[in-house]
């Protein structure tokens, strides 16, 4: 899993992501993986990383945590992996993973992205408020193309349209996909007001 892109307006959150998952050995598993969800508590959670683990983390906040709230959500994702240190795949390599997790609230959007990078012994979190484009980048650039993300205040103070930022993800992907290998021109895109 490699691209995914978190746009925080002050009263929408856009999201888009790739499709394509990696194994390991470089061959391509899935080339139509939504790399986020959306609850019905109008929160998004998106991830990036181990591909197993991405899907029985959306199951079960589907099944468990669609109406929670978005403090609840972090709160599972949190424990999840406080809990699980040293959880390996398959092929007994460390699992590493970024999350965002985002959602509206009174005061407009907020977000948390968690990096869990077991193989580096790295644990990061960070904080979002309204105005801000969190992305997840493939590993194999070095680049993370959020020039093309210039003015995001000027884009989210009512300048542009929702649909001009959902344009402006879909051509970031579009340009990271034509440069990575990890990640492919399917899109999955979702906005939340």
């Amino acid at each position: 899993m490699s691209y995914v892109n978190v746009f925080l307006g002050p009263d929408f959150i856009s999201v888009i992501s790739d499709g394509k998952v990696t194994a390991s050995n470089g061959s391509t598993e899935d080339n139509r993986f939504k790399k986020f969800i959306v609850t019905n508590s109008k929160v998004v959670v998106a991830a990036t990383g181990s591909h197993g683990l991405a899907l029985v983390l959306f199951e079960i906040i589907k099944k468990q945590y669609n109406e929670s709230t978005y403090d609840q959500i972090n709160d599972f994702i949190l424990k999840t992996f406080q809990e699980n240190k040293g959880l390996t795949n398959v092929e007994n390599n460390l699992i590493d993973m970024q999350i965002i997790v985002a959602g509206l609230g009174n005061n407009g959007s907020i977000a948390k992205a968690y990096q869990f990078l077991q193989s580096e012994g790295k644990f990061d979190e960070l904080n979002y408020k309204s105005n801000a484009v969190i992305s997840m980048n493939p590993p194999d650039l070095e680049s993370t193309f959020d020039y093309l993300y210039q003015n995001v205040n000027y884009i989210v103070n009512s300048k542009f349209s929702v649909n001009m930022v959902k344009k402006r993800q879909k051509l970031v992907l579009s340009k990271v996909a034509n440069k990575s290998d990890s990640v492919n021109s399917v899109v999955f895109q979702e906005v939340i007001r």
